[in-house]
């Protein structure tokens, strides 16, 4: 029997097997082969690379498919059955083993991702710290040497050189030299010192100006010496003192004349001789203080941002005075306000034209000098008589007088008693109108004549009191209109707004109106069941054409429904809405039916039919329409069944 291609070939490989050399040589020549079809993954193109690497991942999926084999029960697996039911249970069945599968390659694909992820950030960050850690090791050990070797120079130049490292083009650029005076160890900021050949002058002007001898004069002592930059020089005192004194005046507190007194008055407290202050009153009083007022805000900030807490003022003024060491700060306390407060009396006389004053002199207690302009010429500065110098004496004014309005002649008369006043201060005359309720006796008052006209006055008091009747009227007219009102009557109503008012003021609920057609009344009037209605005109007489019905009945028993009841709930009527036929000309439809009301009603009190609170901008009774109340119908039922029976017989015919 002939061998097989297998067969065969099994047979050469043993064969060769028992041959070494050659079977070395067959391999060789085997894998030169394989190289030379097969190509690193680094030489393939990019999908080339793809369908590989998807080949890959199809073939470890089945090695770990056939690795870990699932153990199922056979006795679990479904019965083959070709019924239709089974056919659809098993596509069913497949498809959802199909998607778990895909959910878990999504799921095992996400958490490789997230770990390469993490391990890439985590890589990052380590490298990061340690770098930082270098860096500031680095610069630590850079600030150490620095402020070693600066702080070991003695000369100035030496430090000078050092001084250039902060100072610098580069440092500047990157605004970077607080830094770097820092790594040095410098306190303050590293400037350059450069000033102008003008600043020189002025700076020698006011050194020559301080060494004069009518400024100031120079001691005798030999210790009384001061040694600045190798020079030795005598101790001076100022012949005159210089007192700068800030304030922050409003306008209100200039109009209010308190600051004036108070700067009068410290000026002799202190023990000075005079002093002067120059203001704008526009300007309320600009100050040194305004200039650090931003300064100190930016500090305060600062302090909250950094957590601590400013609850009132004496923390505020720690803070400060901590912060900021070339800033004086100062803490008054409320009792020296008070203190301060009580120093000014409450009837100062003011002083008139403060906007256009720049120029306050106190020389002399309760006395003051003012002007348009500042001047400080002469030895005493501001003491003299330019800009035309006035005085303002600080004199006690008497009180209020208030005038008497109840005194009923024309004429007036105003007294008062007058101060002393100096003689450079004008006489004036004090003027007041009718309208004037008092007026301040600082000035020479006369006797005056006050006119008042008696016309205008007559008039506007007859004006008031035509109002008052007319309004008096009105509300007599509607308190008798409403009693005119009485049981038995039928009163048509004349004016629209009364008989809204009138409705909304006298409402009575429990009723629902039914509204009736020209066509049904007609028929209503020829049947002998209805005896009890009565037909009226607008006159309140007795009338077939008008066609008015009124709800009023003659019987003891309407006489016992008609009073007026002001219910606080509905009354609730079994009555069901029946449809009233209508008689139109083109086509006998009926399109026309009885409404049941559902809310409250009111009464009219006119003509006393009762309708919907909806239906209130004008009484529908006075405009020739009918109304049948619900209390009627109530005790009218049987009757107006048979009625409504013969209309439908009448119409049908």
């Amino acid at each position: 029997m002939a061998l097989t291609a297998a067969e065969r070939m099994k047979k050469y490989r043993e064969k060769l097997k028992q041959n070494p050399q050659k079977y070395e040589e067959v391999k060789k020549k085997h894998a030169e082969r394989v190289k030379k079809k097969s190509k690193k993954i680094s030489e393939l193109t990019e999908d080339e690379k793809e369908k590989k690497r998807k080949k890959w991942r199809e073939q470890k999926r089945k090695q770990k498919e056939n690795k870990n084999p699932k153990n199922e029960d056979k006795n679990l697996r479904p019965k083959r059955d070709r019924t239709s039911k089974r056919i659809t249970l098993m596509r069913r069945y497949n498809a959802a083993i199909k998607r778990i599968k895909n959910l878990k390659t999504a799921l095992n694909s996400s958490k490789k991702r997230f770990y390469r992820y993490k391990k890439a950030t985590d890589h990052k960050i380590q490298t990061l710290k340690e770098t930082i850690n270098k860096m500031t090791a680095r610069d630590e050990m850079l600030e150490s040497c620095l402020k070693a070797s600066y702080k070991k120079c003695k000369k100035y130049k030496e430090k000078n050189i050092f001084k250039n490292l902060a100072v610098n083009k580069s440092t500047k650029k990157l605004k970077m030299k607080t830094f770097v005076s820092k790594l040095i160890g410098l306190k303050g900021i590293a400037r350059s010192k450069w000033q102008t050949p003008k600043e020189n002058e002025t700076c020698k002007e006011i050194q020559s100006f301080y060494m004069r001898d009518d400024i100031s004069k120079s001691t005798s002592g030999k210790k009384e010496c001061r040694t600045f930059k190798k020079q030795k020089e005598q101790i001076r005192y100022l012949t005159d003192t210089l007192y700068i004194s800030t304030l922050m005046a409003p306008a209100r507190n200039i109009v209010k004349r308190r600051t004036f007194f108070l700067h009068n008055f410290f000026t002799f407290k202190l023990g000075l001789e005079y002093s002067t202050w120059s203001f704008t009153e526009s300007g309320h009083g600009k100050s040194v203080a305004d200039g650090i007022g931003g300064a100190v805000k930016r500090s305060l900030d600062k302090q909250v941002a950094y957590g601590k807490d400013i609850s009132n003022g004496e923390q505020a003024v720690e803070l400060l005075s901590n912060s900021m060491k070339s800033v004086k700060c100062l803490y008054v306390i409320n009792s020296d306000i008070e203190n301060v407060a009580k120093l000014v009396p409450s009837d100062l006389t003011p002083l008139t034209g403060t906007m256009q004053i720049h120029q306050i002199i106190a020389n002399s207690p309760g006395i003051i000098q003012y002007r348009s302009l500042s001047c400080f010429c002469g030895l005493k500065r501001g003491l003299c008589d330019c800009f035309g110098l006035n005085t303002h004496t600080y004199g006690k004014s008497t009180k209020k007088t208030e005038l008497n309005r109840s005194n009923p002649s024309n004429k007036v008369t105003v007294t008062a008693e007058i101060h002393e006043v100096p003689i450079s201060q004008k006489t004036k005359i004090a003027t007041c109108s009718s309208t004037q309720k008092y007026f301040e006796q600082n000035e020479d008052i006369i006797e005056l004549d006050i006119e008042r006209d008696e016309g205008k006055y007559k008039e506007e008091q007859e004006r008031v009191e035509e109002i008052n009747d007319a309004t008096f009227k009105t509300k007599e007219e509607e308190k008798n209109r409403l009693e005119e009102v009485n049981d038995g009557v039928t009163v048509g109503c004349k004016d629209k707004e009364q008989d809204k008012l009138e409705e909304t003021i006298n409402a009575v609920f429990d009723s629902i109106i039914i509204p009736l057609d020209d066509d049904l009344l007609f028929n209503l009037n020829n049947i002998e069941d209805l005896s009890n209605f009565e037909i009226f005109n607008e006159t309140g007489l007795k009338s077939e054409e008008n066609k008015l019905i009124s709800h009023k009945l003659h019987n003891e028993q309407y006489n016992k429904i008609s009073k007026k009841r002001y219910y606080t709930k509905e009354e609730n009527c079994d009555i069901q809405p029946k449809k009233i036929p209508k008689r139109s000309k083109e086509n006998h439809s009926y399109n026309k039916s009885i409404r049941n009301v559902v809310s409250r009603h009111a009464e009219c009190p006119q003509c006393e039919i009762r309708k919907p609170l909806q239906l209130m901008q004008k009484c529908m009774a006075c405009k020739k329409n009918l109304y049948v109340s619900l209390a009627m119908i109530a005790k009218y039922q049987k009757i107006l069944i048979t009625i409504l029976f013969a209309i439908f017989v009448w119409v049908d015919k």
